[in-house]
């Protein structure tokens, strides 16, 4: 139920060039959201970036790239669910935009909000 698994991985180069650009986006700040939706069963594939331009420290990177993933993971749901009844497949990326580092609350609460958004952009 609450897994993220390497199936939900998304890591085939040709699906994040086409993500980067075809797809839409929008800015939870500091959140950055790029996603392309297609026909499918209902599945979700997620890539987590935070560049170096804005986390200069491998430390602080990593442990924002860990807070979207355990927050995506748990909160994930509700998407996967409004997916399959549309039977659309999605291809997500969040970007980690700022270089001032955030605690697990209120990345948690960016990414609820970014998965509400995401719901709306499914139907």
């Amino acid at each position: 139920m609450f897994t993220f698994d390497k199936s939900q991985r998304l890591n085939s180069r040709k699906r994040i060039g086409n993500l980067f650009s075809e797809g839409g986006s929008f800015l939870v700040w500091p959140l950055s959201v790029r996603y392309i939706t297609m026909q499918g069963q209902g599945e979700a594939s997620v890539v987590i970036i935070c560049p170096k331009r804005y986390q200069k420290l491998a430390v602080r990177r990593n442990r924002m790239k860990r807070l979207m993933r355990e927050t995506y993971r748990k909160n994930s749901i509700g998407l996967k669910t409004c997916l399959k009844q549309n039977r659309q497949n999605m291809d997500i990326a969040f970007t980690f935009v700022s270089e001032k580092t955030v605690n697990y609350n209120h990345m948690e609460s960016l990414m609820v909000q970014a998965l509400a958004n995401l719901q709306q952009k499914a139907l």
